[in-house]
């Protein structure tokens, strides 16, 4: 059986999702001076760093030749650092022993970004607001997005009055 994607009999040709395939986990790769890639992790075992023998080469000055890997261990990944000369963040914190990713993870090798997502749900970088059927937005319902650290502020005003006005003459 081949694994192409199915299609409608429709005049569309809309692809059909099959929820039992797995999606495939990637790295966003943010370069300080370029734009971000996809990295899939279509292997068991793939080894980061600034040496082009590597399966991901990014050219950053502070990162080693070897310097991580990231391994499928079933339904995990794994990030570890290789003994790199100037060590490996995950979120933040510098790792000492192999650390599970999580979608959404940060991982800091020198000056670039690599964000982790497992595949499942995509990660985006903008927001999607779900309204009711008012056709306007509400300023009770807005939400603002810090771009660096996507931390969520909600600004609550007071509702808007929609009557009618009474005049005072009758």
């Amino acid at each position: 059986m081949r694994d192409s994607p199915r299609l409608d009999n429709n005049a569309c040709g809309i692809q059909n999702h099959d929820p039992r395939k797995k999606q495939m986990a990637t790295l966003i790769v943010k370069y300080p001076d370029r734009s971000a890639e996809n990295f899939p992790l279509a292997r068991l075992r793939i080894t980061i760093g600034r040496s082009a023998r590597n399966d991901l080469c990014i050219p950053d000055p502070f990162a080693s030749r070897v310097h991580a890997e990231v391994r499928n261990e079933g339904d995990d990944y794994i990030i570890q650092d290789l003994g790199s000369a100037n060590g490996t963040l995950y979120n933040g914190v510098a790792l000492e022993e192999p650390a599970k990713l999580t979608s959404g993870g940060r991982i800091q090798i020198g000056e670039t970004e690599i964000v982790f997502s497992d595949g499942k749900y995509p990660l985006s970088s903008g927001a999607t607001m779900i309204t009711d059927e008012i056709s306007s937005s509400l300023p009770e319902a807005t939400i603002a997005l810090a771009s660096a650290r996507r931390s969520a502020v909600l600004r609550r005003e007071p509702p808007l009055r929609r009557g009618r006005r009474r005049s005072s003459a009758r």
